[in-house]
């Protein structure tokens, strides 16, 4: 499209054969200053919606059971005849899409013993954490590639990542969740992961501005397992202070 705002140049639509392929480009989206995440309509298939935060347009990543998974505009845009004039994209709504619910609790953490910059982020963690401070850093650097720069690029005053305690061999993936979000907006799957032992659960803020009540911007709550560096549970949601 000629003319065509960031969204279209930077994220154009496009299908994707598996899973990985998506998930790699998907995190792009997540973290650029382009889009807002609008919400997450569960079914059989999974529909991730975001809004470009310049021209208002909704865009979704739809994850059927089986691939392809495509991102793409919410309402298909032809380009325009060159006699004719440009289409303009719709104006945003009113009232945007909510997205999963969750508690404005979770955004206030207690905070831990340490709080300190390591690179471009504000680390918070108990002693006790200390010394898988750099594991927590190399696995979510690694699992969301740009995250350095994620603070530069969306215009945040701050990210912060506040690392809680190791699960002890009863804890549930999925009751970590139930803090934050309805059970019904959790993958049931997790259910049955207990007993991660090396599994961390991390905070990852994207701070806009700091309110009286918490924040505006983004949260993921993440579990890390700190043996093996990877990313065994994650979820995001929208943060309004």
């Amino acid at each position: 499209m000629s003319d065509a705002c960031d969204c279209f140049t930077q994220f154009p639509e496009r299908s994707f054969k598996t899973a990985r392929d998506a998930d790699s480009f998907m995190s792009g989206v997540r973290l650029s200053s382009v889009f807002r995440f609008s919400g997450t309509d569960e079914g059989e298939v999974t529909r991730e919606k975001y809004r470009c935060r310049k021209c208002g347009r909704d865009w979704i990543c739809r994850i059927p059971p089986m691939p392809p998974f495509t991102w793409g505009p919410a309402i298909p845009v032809e380009e325009p005849a060159r006699a004719a004039a440009p289409v303009a994209p719709p104006p945003p709504r009113a009232v945007p899409e909510a997205g999963a619910p969750v508690a404005s609790a979770v955004f206030l953490e207690p905070g831990g013993a340490r709080r300190e910059k390591v690179g471009p982020f504000t680390v918070v963690y108990e002693d006790e954490a200390a010394e898988d401070v750099p594991k927590v850093l190399r696995t979510l650097t690694a699992w969301r590639p740009g995250l350095q720069s994620w603070c530069a690029n969306a215009g945040l005053a701050d990210v912060e990542i506040e690392i809680a305690a190791r699960l002890d061999k009863r804890g549930s993936v999925f009751e970590v969740f139930t803090a934050t979000w309805p059970r019904e907006h959790i993958n049931p799957g997790w259910r049955a992961m207990k007993g991660g032992k090396t599994w961390r659960p991390v905070h990852l803020r994207g701070i806009r501005a700091r309110t009286e009540t918490g924040f505006t911007g983004e949260y993921y709550l993440v579990v890390v397992d700190v043996r093996m560096e990877s990313v065994v549970a994650w979820m995001m949601a929208e943060a309004k202070g």
